[in-house]
């Protein structure tokens, strides 16, 4: 048994270990739709009384997971603002068109219907929404835009501060922002993302995931890509892919306008509408963020004071007859979220 005054010791190591570590050193961006969309449709937990709570307690587990394995110094969840679609729906009307149909997301509960399930969906959201603000996390819905913008500029802010930046999240459109300072954890997988474990899996390097997006398209946001292409026939034709050397459009559309022949090359070279469409809507290098929320999502991850309120979120999870879901509840306290408050924007 851990007597008082080991635990003295290592609550004391702890914290010299977070002190020594500046507020940005090491950022937890976490994609919060993404996160909890999975954890709704994966988790199967309910309260005393029977009712699903699964998006909340997966939700909060899993990323309590990735706070205890990555240990950082921030924790930023990112959710899409109101309207965050807009500007791309604009480019492209069919943009995401494919999500709004009510589908069932949930196999594991007997929801009466779909819409007994969206109206527990929003229910979660709303609730989780309240927990977050009772916990030492900053978290971030600007208006009119999306979360992977958001994500995508504040992890090049860390870079630039020469910061640590591991963004949480199952889209693979984040595979193109992975550098030397950015990382992605895919929960899923349980892989971190970096520059050579992307090669690896795709043969794709970084620098040119977004381009090969442009040309393969994305059915999970309704984007259609060129007729006939997949990954593995652009790897074998256009292996500057793989190359750190960043590909841009004229010098991709160049060089499948010189090959000879192959109906491929030619897709390609006749589709620089489509090609450079997409290449908007899905790049991240430059956020699709008006100055004024960039400098307002600043001023919130540099001078936000987090805190954790333990008897606001007790009385939230009393509530919901949901506390017994994560065990030693004074321990997951203690272990997740109490190092975070170790660090505090320096006034």
């Amino acid at each position: 048994m851990t007597t008082l005054h080991e635990r003295f010791l290592e609550m004391r190591e702890k914290r010299e270990e977070f002190e020594s570590t500046d507020v940005h050193g090491k950022v937890l961006i976490i994609d919060g739709l993404n996160s909890y969309i999975r954890c709704f449709a994966a988790v199967p937990t309910m309260n005393e009384d029977g009712e699903h709570v699964g998006g909340m307690t997966g939700f909060l587990k899993s990323i309590g997971l990735a706070i205890r394995t990555f240990r950082p110094t921030r924790v930023i969840i990112a959710f899409d603002g109101q309207g965050g679609s807009a500007r791309r729906r604009k480019m492209f009307p069919a943009y995401k068109e494919n999500r709004k149909s009510m589908q069932r997301l949930n196999r594991t509960y007997n929801f009466k219907d779909a819409a007994e399930e969206h109206e527990a969906l929003k229910f979660q959201l709303r609730t989780l929404a309240a927990m977050l603000k009772c916990l030492p996390v900053i978290t971030l819905a600007p208006s009119h835009v999306e979360a992977d913008d958001v994500i995508a500029y504040i992890a090049h802010v860390v870079e630039e501060r020469d910061g640590k930046a591991i963004i949480m999240s199952t889209d693979k459109d984040f595979l193109q922002v992975v550098n030397d300072s950015i990382d992605v954890w895919n929960p899923i997988k349980k892989k971190i993302y970096q520059v050579d474990s992307v090669l690896e899996e795709y043969g794709i390097h970084p620098h040119n995931f977004a381009i090969f997006r442009s040309m393969d398209g994305d059915k999970s946001d309704n984007i259609p890509g060129v007729k006939g292409v997949g990954r593995k026939i652009l790897l074998r034709n256009f292996p500057q892919l793989s190359q750190a050397e960043k590909m841009d459009i004229d010098g991709l559309l160049d060089y499948a306008s010189g090959q000879e022949k192959g109906k491929l090359f030619e897709n390609i070279a006749n589709n620089r509408e489509i090609i450079e469409r997409n290449y908007t809507l899905m790049q991240l290098a430059d956020a699709m963020m008006s100055g004024q929320t960039k400098l307002e999502v600043l001023n919130r991850i540099d001078n936000s004071t987090i805190q954790l309120d333990k008897p606001g979120l007790t009385a939230i999870l009393s509530n919901l007859k949901m506390a017994a879901a994560f065990g030693n509840y004074n321990s997951w306290v203690a272990q997740t979220w109490l190092p975070l408050m170790r660090y505090e924007v320096k006034r």
